[in-house]
């Protein structure tokens, strides 16, 4: 999918901001396919629900808080800080939700660390923005017990979408995305310079594949 993007037009050499759940598979995709070029957010709301899923109930609302406090906290400095600490006191209570915390941490606070949490982050700390597209085709699509070809889904899916269209939001401050695109141009240069030898994407084939 993502190749066929770039053969289609996609230009990735002023970076990309994706925003990521925690799947493997799809990150392996990324960095092979955009290498340097992509900058990852992982969504904080999935990240919270499967640190949550490690404790038990009587501690959940506590570490929700915490954690909730981390990923609001706009200064990237203080955010490392208190996620830092929010690691070590975890561990005391459960290596499992200890290690699903600390994995991709980084990652976590992207926003933040391009200056941009207040003015963005709003719409791209969480996956949220697609996810509610997904459920709202699933809504239309949820009576249809038999698909007989693509054509039918394609058909279903372009209609679901036009009629969810009128109740979309905009994307929150949409009018300084320049800011983000000034953003993510910033931090792949400073990549360049702290990496000089990193790895640039594969370059891409545009032949049509059978």
């Amino acid at each position: 999918m993502l190749r066929d993007m770039i053969a289609r037009g996609l230009d990735i050499e002023c970076g990309l901001l994706l925003i990521l759940d925690g799947g493997t598979g799809l990150r392996k995709a990324v960095d092979d396919v955009f290498g340097s070029h992509a900058v990852v957010q992982r969504c904080q709301v999935h990240k919270l629900r499967n640190v949550l899923s490690h404790l038990n109930e009587d501690d959940k609302s506590t570490w929700q808080r915490a954690i909730t406090a981390c990923f609001a906290c706009e200064d990237y400095h203080e955010a490392k800080t208190m996620a830092k600490k929010i690691h070590t006191d975890l561990q005391t209570v459960s290596i499992q939700a200890a290690r699903s915390f600390n994995e991709g941490i980084d990652d976590m606070l992207t926003m933040a660390r391009l200056g941009l949490h207040k003015l963005l982050g709003r719409s791209f700390r969480t996956t949220n923005i697609i996810e509610s597209v997904n459920s709202g085709v699933a809504r239309f699509t949820r009576h249809i017990t038999r698909w007989t070809t693509t054509d039918q889904r394609l058909r279903w899916t372009a209609l679901a979408l036009m009629e969810m269209e009128h109740a979309w939001n905009k994307v929150h401050n949409f009018k300084r995305l320049p800011m983000l695109q000034r953003a993510v141009q910033k931090e792949l240069d400073k990549r360049s310079l702290d990496q000089p030898s990193t790895r640039k994407p594969k370059k891409i084939s545009t032949r049509k594949r059978t």
